[in-house]
């Protein structure tokens, strides 16, 4: 009788040997593949790092160049914003100086106006705002002048103190006129009385 063998073909004897060997090829295909891919991901990765710190110390090299032209140019700016400062003072002082002229018309009119009849003058002078000027020159940033502090001395003769009262009074009704201030006065032998007289001129005009 003819023996059948009945196991499957891969499960026979004869088969094992080839079936053994050919099973690994796929394995270390496998194996051969993975390790190409993971030396490609870290060649990536070091392609990147090597990337990335070359775009840090080009960013680094240009930040050191600017702070080299900054520092450079620093005394330029410095020249420029002090010479800046100094011409608007300058431009401060000037505006004070123009903005406290005198309009010896309107002057000499109001006096005119509001001095009493009997009283006569024999000097009129105004103090520079020395001060003013000095207060525009300390403050360059205020675009807006400060105040202007000339001062008006005024000398006269009257004919007794009670007209040199009267005086102070009506000078204190001129309008431009600030602190009206007596600064002296002397009688002479005849009894004409002389006076000396300070005001603070109060606005432009």
């Amino acid at each position: 009788m003819r023996a059948v063998n009945l196991l499957p073909a891969d499960a026979r004897g004869g088969g094992s040997r080839g079936l053994a060997f050919g099973a690994g090829l796929p394995v270390r295909r496998t194996l051969q593949v993975g390790g190409l891919a993971a030396i490609a991901v870290a060649a990536l990765f070091v392609a990147l790092f090597f990337h990335e710190r070359s775009v840090v110390h080009g960013k680094q090299a240009r930040l050191d160049t600017d702070n080299r032209r900054l520092v450079a140019v620093q005394p330029q700016a410095d020249a420029v914003r002090a010479a800046q400062a100094e011409a608007q003072a300058r431009v401060n002082a000037v505006r004070v100086v123009a903005g406290s002229r005198m309009n010896w018309d309107r002057t000499m009119t109001d006096l005119a106006k509001y001095l009493p009849t009997d009283v006569y003058l024999t000097s009129l002078s105004v103090n520079a705002p020395v001060t003013a000027a000095a207060a525009g020159a300390a403050s360059v940033t205020d675009s807006t002048p400060p105040p202007a502090t000339a001062q008006l001395s005024i000398s006269g003769v009257a004919t007794s103190y009670v007209r040199v009262a009267a005086v102070l009074d009506r000078l204190a009704l001129v309008p431009w006129m600030t602190n009206v201030t007596l600064q002296g006065t002397s009688r002479d032998p005849s009894g004409k009385t002389s006076f000396s007289v300070q005001t603070g001129v109060g606005e432009v005009h």
